[in-house]
């Protein structure tokens, strides 16, 4: 297959104010009749469970128990459907929890017992398969099992078959309200007196607001940041940073919010929480004082450093009962909601994609953008660049700002953001993966893709929501002690991110994830034990892994996926005795992507490209080229000082340029009798593909060279095209009508021999000498 690698520019910086999301609320009308069966009032109510599948499916439970009401709905986004009884189970059937795992069947918790559905057949376990309760009230997939809760403890289903864990087996409690699944040795479950962590085999318990007061759990939500987010029935929404509980009155004391909230608006009880728009933390509140009581109320969104509030996502009333039930759909980063009540010819199911009434920073926090989680700072060097878990770097969407620093001292940015696109064909059918500012949507997920069948459940995207960062000074210092034996007995405690490197993946996901050295070979990562420890580039690495199969593409809106993987490596190096004359190491940033086809399609003419918005200080001044000979691209000043632009200073009288150079492309295509590396040689052994061209696009709606819009605009850029499909012309800024066809705009006087114009060395095209 055809591989090619380009540069993208894009000439002048999108408006900030336009990354404001719309206020748009859509409701979904519940058709007269499902399944022959006519919808009323009295067959809809007792929602209780809701769950969105891994093709955007959304599923209703029902847990009213009575012959006459619905047991569960699906609407797939043009018209729902329902399953009476299960096709097996009685009609007095009550849904408690839905589920959905890696392979997209969905498990249904009932007082009937465990139901898998197929998409095609239902399967029903109970005590006399090894259940341990026919009563099923929490469920959450993952690690390649399904974990059931009930009121007579926990059973863990791994596809065979059950194990069951009670109190006799040092479980808090036998009543098991909710599941969260962190990773393989963290499973969280809420009862009645706290929060319990399952680590495979073990429990430890934990009371949540003092050692002798018990506090209903009724749901956890995990952040970016590992941050565990535990609704109850007493304090309302309590963070967990894996030492300590903090109530939302200790974190963000409500005196320095008293004008914008009121006093004691403070939810109490809190029963649901998923991600919110902006990434953080989404709670729907009940006040039992203050605005919210009156049945109005409202929900809050959590992050590292900011607070909102959202009046149109609010419980329609103060009661302990009535509480939305609210996911977060990963596809169309929206907020989907189910009512708890509602009578025929009212929805029942909404969407949001909100913006906040309130917004405030957040007085109090226990942690700063970058110490954990989904994003960090790689600041080795001269350099503080922002890194992202799914492939669009540098910006920070919390606070919609530029977050690539250089020099780190001063604030001053030359990059706003940037990113991986790739393209190519399958089976005659274009499929784009990329992204840019996330106005439209995304096409990457976190987390890595099963093996077998190229999908990845929610438990695992959010086991991988996480950026590893570690410094060669840290791993010298471990192999020392490591040595020395002090690791072995405890006496030297090795940094987090060596002990927690993901170097193997678990169940039909990669063995091979981060590398790593295997100090003994024997496969296995251990540092403790074996003294393995990462392997990395530079004096200090980032290292996240990413996919575009979770979800629908809506950056690009590709059609169908390509089910790749992509191992995404950032990394810098500091030499502060290096001679002036390489000193441009100190203010250099370098990405390795590794791209994985988990998919069983073989995928042809494939571009792989990298976009970049690059904004030299204040961006309307500045110009853009390409060194065709060189591989790069670049941006300079176009007058002779750069102002400020806003809050972010400028660069004033000391301009600099910068550049993107592609050091290392794939392998090329053997035989292709194309000089892919511009050395003069066709076919080499190893011959890999470089710089093979160099495009642009402006912020405007121009169908040629604007901003994209569909798959095919996507795919015709990587491929050296405007996005109409017609061809870059050589002069006139690519726009040259009947001018020849080009692949580098701007190349000035470094392609020689016309590689942009399919020359090459021993055929060489002067047409832009």
């Amino acid at each position: 297959m055809k591989k090619n690698y380009v540069s993208l520019f894009i000439a002048g910086l999108l408006s900030l104010n336009s990354f404001g999301q719309s206020t748009g609320i859509t409701s979904y009308l519940v058709s007269p009749t499902i399944g022959g069966a006519s919808v009323t009032s009295s067959n809809i109510i007792k929602r209780s469970a809701f769950v969105i599948d891994n093709t955007g499916n959304k599923w209703i439970g029902f847990n009213l128990g009575v012959s006459s009401s619905f047991q569960l709905l699906r609407y797939n986004g043009a018209q729902w459907d329902t399953f009476p009884a299960f096709n097996a189970l009685s009609a007095t059937n009550k849904v408690n929890a839905l589920a959905v795992d890696a392979n997209n069947n969905l498990w249904i918790g009932s007082n009937m017992g465990l139901t898998k559905y197929n998409g095609t057949s239902f399967t029903t376990y109970n005590t006399s398969t090894g259940l341990v309760s026919d009563t099923i009230i929490s469920l959450a997939c993952g690690n390649g099992n399904v974990y059931a809760g009930s009121n007579k403890g926990l059973s863990v289903y791994n596809g065979t078959s059950f194990t069951n864990y009670t109190t006799a087996n040092g479980m808090n409690s036998n009543v098991v309200n909710c599941i969260t699944v962190e990773s393989v040795n963290a499973i969280w479950l809420g009862n009645q007196n706290g929060l319990e962590k399952f680590n495979g085999s073990s429990f430890t318990f934990s009371y949540v607001t003092a050692n002798s007061t018990a506090d209903v759990i009724n749901c956890i939500y995990i952040d970016a940041q590992g941050n565990k987010w535990i609704g109850t029935n007493a304090h309302g929404a309590i963070k967990y940073d894996n030492s300590n509980f903090y109530t939302f009155q200790q974190i963000y004391p409500l005196s320095n919010l008293q004008e914008t909230l009121g006093a004691g608006a403070y939810p109490v009880i809190v029963k649901t929480i998923c991600k919110g728009p902006n990434g953080g933390a989404l709670f729907c509140s009940v006040a039992t004082s203050g605005p919210a009581s009156s049945g109005s109320g409202r929900s809050y969104e959590v992050t590292n450093t900011q607070i909102y509030t959202y009046t149109s996502i609010a419980p329609s009333s103060s009661t302990t009962g009535n509480q939305y039930i609210m996911q977060h759909d990963v596809g169309s980063n929206k907020i989907f909601v189910v009512t708890p009540a509602g009578t025929i010819g009212n929805p029942i199911l909404y969407s949001y994609n909100p913006i906040p009434t309130m917004q405030y920073p957040a007085y109090v926090t226990t942690e700063t953008i970058g110490a954990t989680g989904n994003t960090d700072f790689l600041d080795i060097n001269n350099v503080s660049a922002l890194i992202t878990d799914n492939s669009n770097q540098h910006w920070d969407a919390g606070s919609s700002q530029t977050k690539y620093f250089v020099p780190k001292q001063k604030n001053t940015s030359p990059l706003f953001t940037s990113a991986m696109w790739i393209g190519g064909y399958v089976n005659n059918q274009i499929r784009t993966a990329a992204m840019t500012y996330r106005q439209n949507g995304v096409d990457f997920w976190p987390g890595p893709l099963d093996t077998t069948n190229a999908t990845i459940d929610t438990a695992t995207m959010s086991a991988y929501n996480h950026v590893w960062k570690v410094n060669r000074f840290d791993i010298a210092n471990f192999i020392y002690n490591w040595n020395a034996g002090n690791v072995q007995n405890g006496t030297f405690a090795p940094v987090s991110t060596i002990l927690n490197w993901p170097a193997q993946g678990t169940g039909n996901y990669s063995r091979k994830m981060a590398p790593y050295v295997d100090v003994n070979n024997n496969g296995i990562y251990d540092p403790i034990h074996d003294g393995d420890y990462p392997l990395i580039k530079g004096d200090q690495m980032i290292w996240s892994v990413f996919n575009d199969n979770a979800n629908k593409h809506t950056e690009t809106g590709s059609i169908n996926n390509l089910g790749i993987e992509v191992h995404a490596s950032a990394y810098a190096f500091t030499c502060p005795g290096i001679a002036d004359s390489n000193v441009v190491l100190n203010n250099t940033t370098f990405y390795n992507y590794q791209i994985f086809n988990r998919s069983n399609n073989r995928v042809d003419s494939t571009h792989i490209s990298l976009w970049e918005d690059t904004d030299l200080g204040n961006w309307q001044d500045d110009y853009v080229g390409c060194d065709v000979m060189n591989d790069f691209g670049y941006t300079y000043n176009g007058d002779s000082y750069d102002a400020d632009d806003g809050i972010l200073p400028g660069y004033h009288s000391n301009l600099p340029v910068f550049a993107c150079n592609i050091l290392r492309g794939p392998i090329a295509d053997i035989g292709d009798s194309v000089d892919n590396n511009h050395n003069c040689q066709i076919d080499e052994p190893g011959e890999r593909c470089m710089m093979n061209g160099f495009t642009y696009y402006n912020n405007t709606g121009d169908p040629r060279n604007g901003n994209p819009i569909g798959y095919t605009s996507y795919y015709n850029l990587m491929g050296n095209k405007w996005e109409n499909g017609t061809y870059m012309t050589y002069g006139s800024q690519g726009l040259n009508a009947g001018g020849t066809a080009c692949k580098y705009l701007y190349p000035g006087n470094t392609d020689p021999y016309g590689f942009g114009l399919s020359g090459n060395c021993s055929s060489p095209n002067n047409a832009n000498s």
